[in-house]
């Protein structure tokens, strides 16, 4: 298993107002505020984070416990869910469709096109271990993927090129991470944030007890 305990956001980084980089803490809600979180049979879950933090393993959990559809955003991003972008007329079809359900659960790392789940959704949930951790997991999930022949994007060279696309939302002054945490404040009310496996692991329980 990774890393029992991942360390808290303190390894994001932004820029001060001298130009120096400082360490970022994040004021987001985490599982303590899981009792207030209403996601339990019938609901309506979207999980957002980053490459490498375990949204896909996450929402197959949820969608199991409430029995609902679960959907990967990258699929409504793009055809196959990696080759060409998909038109925004056509994303913003396929969310209001997820959206207008009974129940369900998305995954992604989209905030630019996804307006309509996060108002649709019961709740959210952003996944935010450190890059550290996203990292191991990437690389990990690439090996075992690669010995599975299953690997669509095989190679060292590959691998490189999109740990290092990775690492820009993570880390660094404009990290997409940043960008991801101030557009979920608007929906603060519904919004639970994991940064360790044992918080998720929380937080799975809590669902699985209220389906």
């Amino acid at each position: 298993m990774v890393e029992q305990e991942l360390a808290p956001i303190g390894e994001l980084q932004e820029a001060d107002g001298t130009g120096a980089v400082r360490h970022a803490r994040s004021s987001l809600p985490s599982t303590r505020l899981l009792s207030a979180l209403p996601i339990g049979a019938g609901s309506k879950v979207l999980i957002l984070g980053g490459p490498g933090s375990g949204k896909t393993t996450l929402g197959i959990q949820i969608a199991q416990a409430i029995n609902g559809p679960f959907h990967e955003l990258d699929f409504v991003g793009y055809e196959a869910g990696s080759g060409v972008e998909r038109s925004l007329e056509d994303r913003l079809r396929d969310v209001a469709i997820i959206a207008s359900q009974v129940r369900w659960v998305a995954e992604g790392s989209y905030i630019d096109w996804t307006a309509a789940l996060a108002e649709a959704a019961d709740g959210i949930i952003l996944l935010d271990p450190p890059w550290r951790v996203a990292r191991y997991r990437i690389v990990v999930r690439h090996a075992k993927a690669s010995l599975r022949r299953s690997n669509k994007h095989p190679g060292l060279k590959r691998l490189w090129r999109f740990v290092q696309d990775c690492k820009g939302y993570y880390t660094g002054p404009n990290a997409r991470r940043l960008q991801t945490e101030a557009w979920v404040e608007g929906f603060a009310d519904k919004l639970v944030t994991c940064r360790t496996n044992r918080e998720v692991e929380r937080l799975v329980a809590s669902i699985r007890s209220r389906a």
